[in-house]
């Protein structure tokens, strides 16, 4: 089972993912953060194989490089709707696989995304 940790403010969306996990049996919802300090707290304690990090949540972009380096062995996905700036070089820069847009990934590309980047590793 692959065990996910979500860092996302927006409740409809951390619900509608917690819900759409929950039907797959290769995938666990193992936390929701608000932000990336939480993040980082639940990981010295929890075991996580992918970290969803919204860039722009609070600390999103530094503890992305906190995640990469303390926690090497957790595969991180930036997971955004940022579209002014370009997340996605920054966010593969410190450290996550792959930057994701929420407004261009289908909930399926997401799931097979989290499938095909761990059988990577």
């Amino acid at each position: 089972m692959i065990k996910i940790l979500l860092v996302e403010k927006n409740l409809i969306l951390s619900n509608t993912l917690k819900e759409s996990f929950s039907q797959d049996k290769q995938l666990n919802l193992v936390g929701i953060c608000n932000e990336g300090n939480e993040a980082i707290k639940f990981l010295k304690t929890n075991s996580v194989d992918v970290l969803l990090m919204d860039p722009q949540q609070t600390n999103g972009m530094v503890a992305t490089e906190q995640i990469h380096k303390e926690f090497s062995n957790v595969r991180i996905i930036g997971f955004s709707d940022l579209t002014e700036i370009k997340p996605d070089n920054q966010m593969v820069r410190l450290g996550a696989s792959i930057y994701l847009s929420k407004f261009h990934t289908t909930l399926n590309e997401l799931i097979t995304e989290i499938k095909i980047g761990l059988h990577e590793q």
